[in-house]
């Protein structure tokens, strides 16, 4: 890949054509150079990325907001949020730990699902299907939060994990809820 250079650019000297357009060439993607970056970067827009990316120090920010499709392998501080509209895939989530009080502490990786679901009028249950989570154990291997959406006084509980199906059952009725699951 080409560098972009400052060679024959001097004080007195004429600027060259060449001189500008190496730079429109590395902005527009028209050729192929390896641009280094020193300083903090803002970016105002999308990012379109398409490779890979290398990170050599910490990345670090306040906020994040977004989506992300892929795999992650690092460590992670900080809070993670996501809502999917069905479990198909799962990320992995390094740095993660047991609840307090487990004597068990993990030697693999977590791997997170996220998504939402609605339960039905009668009876108020819904059984969704996971098929990564199809060998696992509520409570030893595989975690589930859920909560309701909205607001009032309607809770939602997971009552069972068999095979690859969870079944979550609400107080009320036609429950809109988000549900998270943490499995090794």
């Amino acid at each position: 890949m080409a560098v972009l250079s400052k060679t024959g650019i001097t004080n007195g000297a004429t600027i060259q054509t060449g001189h500008v357009t190496q730079s429109v060439d590395a902005f527009t993607g028209l050729v192929s150079y390896d641009i280094t970056l020193s300083g903090s970067l803002t970016l105002t827009g999308s990012l379109n990325q398409s490779g890979s990316i290398r990170v050599s120090n910490a990345v670090t920010a306040s906020s994040f907001t977004g989506s992300f499709t892929g795999s992650y392998t690092g460590s992670f501080t900080g809070s993670l949020l996501g809502v999917a509209s069905s479990a198909t895939s799962s990320q992995i989530v390094l740095g993660s730990s047991f609840p307090s009080g487990s004597g068990i502490i993990p030697n693999q990786p977590f791997k997170f699902i996220a998504g939402s679901s609605r339960t039905g009028a009668s009876p108020n249950t819904v059984a969704i299907n996971v098929p990564d989570i199809s060998s696992k154990t509520l409570g030893t291997n595989c975690f589930v939060t859920a909560t309701v959406s909205g607001s009032g006084g309607n809770s939602i509980v997971v009552n069972s994990l068999t095979a690859a199906t969870l079944v979550f059952e609400s107080q009320n009725p036609s429950t809109n809820f988000h549900y998270i699951i943490m499995h090794i």
